[in-house]
């Protein structure tokens, strides 16, 4: 008998459209992927953020325990006490009485002659007025470490020299200054060269606290400094290089007198520049009636502070109301 056999069928490739589906397909696949990736980093980002905020806060808190009231936003220090002029500046007047405050055995004519040398840069430097971001470090740190170097080394136990450097028996730092995120107030602050801005790492760290890109920008700190609403105590900001106000809750009303009132009237703002470390102008108030967002936002359009971060409001400053 006779066997007959069939003869196989001949293989065909993939066609030219078949690869071109399934390279759309791993295409969309992997789209998909990093906008997780990228939704979930920025999460994480926002939350880490949001941490360092609040730490700074608890550390702000642990200070007033200390001394009696919140770091101003503002502070003119003078290594020879004489420079002061609290007769004819409510700043230097304000500055001497909080230093003092702190530090209430501080020796006066030694602050005179030689001079005390609150930057911790081994001479007697210029005069220097800290604008927002700097008097948070300066107080929660204390004075600058030795010229060339990242650190801060809390204030001396000497009562009557708080900057005295070294030593075992320290007061402070409040808090746990990463020395990749300290940088000297010569890169942003030209008044106050010798003092340090602490760098927010959001957009600009590697997700575990450290600094990747110097380009960051610092925390921006506000107080009310004692009074209620008693932010821009001076006439204009407090963080004037960072291009940034505190935020009011209302506007002023000059038909009725009623005047501005800010977010936490009677303590401090700290805002971040959020991911991509811009800052918006800020001073504008709450718009309840108008769309319940922050001015300038109006809930669509994302103006540069659009995703800044910060202590009185817990979600980014354009998402508020949404």
């Amino acid at each position: 008998m006779r066997l007959t056999h069939t003869k196989p069928g001949r293989r065909h490739g993939f066609t030219l459209i078949e690869i071109i589906v399934v390279i759309a397909i791993i295409a969309i696949l992997i789209s998909l992927l990093m906008t997780g990736i990228s939704a979930a980093m920025k999460k994480a980002g926002q939350a880490t953020n949001a941490n360092d905020i609040n730490q700074l806060g608890v550390s702000l808190e642990n200070f007033k325990a200390k001394f009696g009231s919140y770091p101003p936003s503002r502070l003119k220090i003078c290594e020879r006490f004489g420079n002061y002029n609290p007769g004819g500046s409510q700043l230097d007047l304000d500055s001497i009485q909080f230093l003092q405050q702190m530090f209430p055995r501080i020796d006066v004519a030694a602050w005179t002659n030689p001079g005390i040398d609150w930057d911790g840069s081994g001479n007697l430097t210029p005069d220097s007025t800290l604008q927002g971001d700097q008097c948070l470090v300066f107080c929660l740190g204390g004075i600058p470490g030795a010229a060339g170097t990242a650190t801060v080394q809390g204030f001396s136990t000497n009562p009557s020299n708080p900057a005295t450097p070294g030593g075992n028996s320290r007061i402070g730092p409040f808090y746990e200054f990463k020395e990749t995120r300290l940088v000297r107030g010569a890169q942003l602050h030209p008044l106050a060269p010798t003092y340090f801005s602490y760098l927010d790492t959001y957009g600009r760290g590697d997700g575990f606290g450290n600094l990747v890109d110097q380009n960051s920008k610092p925390y921006a700190y506000f107080s009310a400094f004692r009074n209620r609403n008693g932010y821009n105590r001076y006439g204009n900001s407090d963080c004037p290089t960072l291009g940034l106000s505190p935020y009011w809750e209302r506007a002023a009303n000059a038909s009725t007198g009623t005047p501005a009132q800010y977010f936490k009237p009677e303590s401090y703002q700290i805002i971040s520049a959020g991911s991509d470390q811009s800052f918006g102008a800020g001073g504008g108030p709450w718009l309840p009636s108008i769309a319940n967002v922050f001015y300038p936002y109006n809930g669509s359009v994302k103006s540069a502070g659009a995703d800044d971060q910060c202590n009185f409001y817990d979600r980014t400053l354009g998402t508020a109301g949404n």
